[in-house]
């Protein structure tokens, strides 16, 4: 902690002291502490998509969803790749959120399950990188339970993999 809080001295405009000193102050549990250091990470780099998960990370653990949700998203914009593991987070977690949104029932539920398409999509991102991942494969069986596929949904679905594959191999060289 010590070293977090002397490079935030030193550089009070870094914002990966400022994220580092949160994650610290989050296993510290000064919950507080570590939203504000995020927040201000976030305001420093606002292209750096790790505090927006961060911050999403503490609202969807504090039950906030729908803010998690917009931090999420905001990560995922603010991604290189959407499988790169900022974006993986992020696109894992925002799917979590809508899907967690759309469970809930009454009146709001509606309107959550009609993003249930966009949350598979991002799952099935997700899932080209980590395919043996069994956390993904439930959030898909839920969200095919409330929002079933139909030949749209597959072909958006084989758009995607062929888009993540394609990318892989870019990267692969």
């Amino acid at each position: 902690r010590a070293a977090f809080d002397a490079a935030v001295v030193a550089c009070p405009t870094d914002h990966e002291a400022r994220h580092g000193l949160a994650i610290v102050q989050l296993m510290q549990g000064e919950d507080a502490e570590a939203r504000r250091s995020l927040a201000t990470a976030a305001s420093l780099y606002p292209a750096c998509p790790k505090p927006r998960n961060g911050l999403g990370s503490m609202l969807l653990e504090a039950g906030r969803t729908r803010a998690a949700l917009r931090h999420f998203e905001a990560a995922l914009e603010r991604s290189a790749e959407p499988d790169d593991d900022d974006g993986w987070d992020a696109s894992v977690n925002a799917a979590l959120c809508t899907l967690t949104l759309a469970r809930r029932g009454g009146a709001e539920a509606a309107r959550w399950r009609q993003r249930l398409p966009k949350a598979r999509l991002r799952l099935w991102r997700a899932l080209a990188s980590t395919p043996s991942d069994r956390r993904l494969h439930s959030l898909l069986r839920e969200v095919d339970g409330l929002a079933p596929l139909d030949e749209e949904g597959w072909a958006a679905v084989r758009a995607v993999m062929r888009d993540a594959a394609a990318a892989h191999r870019r990267r692969a060289g």
